[in-house]
């Protein structure tokens, strides 16, 4: 399973991407497991499953009412001119204040006339303030201000952590303060992009160009159905949780989703700096070796890093959760299996947005979806919470196959299957050792696995420490 350098040779920019991604994102968002002690005793979980299935349904409007404009753009802009520039941001803030009223509108409609919407006030401002966070980083991405991206990221999150720390200590706040906790988190970091990014000022109404939306919608309207279908598994899947199994189910189910979450992020680390290597590297040669062997290291390493986090979370969940919640241990490997599989379809999809073939990602992920919501419905009875978790693994497989093949055409990943039998089952024996056996014997294996991945991946910790050095002091890399 020993890891090659070579297989990052001449991915620099994917690399320097990855490490100032992971500055910004991953390190800043492992911060909040340390306010999950806090919020865990002052949100019951019937409370907290409400949040987790009202913030699902914010981050599906969206991409819905933003036409995945923001994804079109931030494609657009690498390659655009002064002028084009301001046209694009001009015309993206357009569709985006008009989407914003009317999901605005829509709300007050069906809190009138249809049903009362629970804190649609708040959850508005949360819907809001998402968009433009998500708007104004994929900007600066798109400017190449990685590193001011990289302090947003730590912005949002230390902003997050201290103003939940008032709200529960000081001022004794429920649910509704811990919904304006995120608002104020992300509109703070909203202004400090403002200042790098200058999008406001780039806004002007006589740029409106019809045309152009058009051609904004052609490309993000493919990606809307392929972004919200898998969302809205998501969301059914927490419908049927709390039909079947209640509120409190919920949220242990978004609990497991906590701990999962730093693999789920450094898989989107990962993308964000692959979007742009990706892009840029298309049209070169040899694109089918390097997408390759970066599949190759990619699959390796997430593997090992489950595999890790199994007895780190036997070990160290009753100290950061309340009772109430300590249920959700018996989820997790199913769980971190899917993370897992997660990033490997992430990579896959990026293709999708280098060739600009977005339309065929919509099949594989209506597919996958399918599956999920399936199993779900015939095995919730039968197993419970297991029944969505093993759902999801079984749809980023099966979305992973149909991609592997469908996507040929555009770029040939060659898998080593060998060192996929191998690592996958090293994660099935970590498994059992994470179900059958106590603290100390997984404190152990901990550390085996520590030196399973320290060994495994020798040469490129080197080489990430010394260009680590080399991006922090601004040279450039080897």
């Amino acid at each position: 399973m020993k890891s090659e350098i070579k297989s990052f040779d001449g991915s620099s920019r994917l690399f320097k991407g990855t490490v100032i991604y992971f500055i910004g994102t991953f390190l800043s968002k492992s911060l909040t497991i340390l306010i999950l002690p806090l919020v865990t005793y002052n949100l019951t979980v019937e409370e907290y499953g409400t949040f987790d299935l009202y913030a699902t349904i914010v981050i599906i409007a969206i991409p819905i009412f933003t036409i995945q404009s923001i994804e079109a753009v931030f494609k657009f802009l690498f390659d655009a001119d002064e002028k084009r520039i301001n046209k694009l941001i001009s015309n993206l803030w357009i569709i985006i204040i008009i989407g914003s009223l009317i999901v605005f509108f829509l709300l007050i409609i069906i809190n009138k006339f249809f049903f009362e919407v629970p804190f649609y006030g708040p959850f508005y401002l949360y819907y809001l303030s998402t968009v433009l966070l998500t708007m104004y980083q994929r900007v600066a991405r798109s400017f190449g201000l990685s590193k001011q991206f990289a302090i947003s990221g730590v912005i949002n999150v230390l902003a997050l952590i201290i103003s939940q720390t008032i709200a529960f200590i000081l001022l004794d706040a429920k649910i509704i303060g811990f919904i304006y906790t995120y608002v104020l988190a992300n509109f703070l970091t909203v202004i400090y992009l403002e200042f790098k990014t200058l999008s406001t000022k780039k806004f002007r109404i006589r740029d409106y160009d019809l045309a152009l939306i058009k051609e904004l919608i052609n490309f993000g309207l493919p990606l809307v159905p392929n972004n919200i279908s898998w969302l809205s598994v998501a969301t059914v899947n927490k419908i049927i949780i709390v039909s079947y199994l209640g509120f409190g189910s919920n949220a242990i189910y978004a609990i497991t989703a906590k701990f999962s979450s730093a693999i789920f992020t450094l898989s989107d680390v990962f993308k964000l700096a692959w979007q742009e290597s990706a892009i840029t590297s298309y049209k070169e040669k040899g694109k089918d070796e390097f997408y390759s062997k970066t599949f190759d290291g990619l699959f390796s390493i997430m593997i090992l890093l489950c595999s890790l986090s199994l007895p780190l979370i036997k070990i160290t969940l009753p100290y950061l959760v309340a009772q109430d919640y300590l249920s959700a241990s018996k989820y997790m490997p199913p769980v971190m299996i899917g993370a897992g599989l997660y990033a490997v379809v992430g990579f896959y999809g990026v293709g999708y947005l280098a060739s600009s073939k977005t339309k065929d990602a919509f099949f594989t992920t209506v597919s996958g979806a399918i599956v999920n919501v399936l199993i779900t419905f015939i095995l919730i009875n039968s197993i419970g919470l297991f029944a969505p978790i093993i759902a999801t693994a079984l749809a980023y497989l099966t979305i992973w196959i149909m991609r592997h093949v469908r996507m040929k055409s555009y770029f040939k990943i060659t898998i080593n299957y060998r060192k996929l039998i191998a690592v996958s089952s090293l994660y099935v024996l970590t498994s059992y050792i994470y179900y059958t056996f106590d603290t100390e014997v997984n404190i152990f294996w901990f550390l085996i696995l520590g030196f399973i991945l320290f060994y495994d991946n020798s040469k490129l910790l080197k080489y990430v420490y010394k260009n680590s050095v080399r991006i922090i002091r601004g040279e450039k890399i080897e």
